[in-house]
C-alpha cells in the first residue's frame, strides 16, 4: 500500500525495507508478493481507506 500512497517503493527507506523483509518471513515469499501486488495496484484513495479501516479495527480490540 505504501507504493500506492507514495507513488513508488522507496528502496532507500531502511524501515520500509526491514518491514518488507519481516512481512516476507511471516507471509512467505509467495504470500508477500501477492499482497504487495494487491497493495501496489490500489489507488492512493483505496490504500488510505484500507489503512483507516485496519486502524479502526485494531483500535476496537
Amino acid at each position: 500500500m505504501s507504493q500506492a500512497i507514495r507513488g513508488t517503493f522507496d528502496h532507500g527507506d531502511t524501515e520500509l525495507r526491514r518491514l518488507a523483509e519481516v512481512l516476507a518471513e511471516l507471509l512467505g515469499r509467495t504470500g508477500y508478493d501477492s499482497a504487495y501486488r494487491r497493495g501496489a495496484g490500489m489507488t492512493p484513495h483505496e490504500a488510505t481507506d484500507r489503512l483507516t479501516k485496519l486502524c479502526a479495527e485494531a483500535g476496537s480490540r
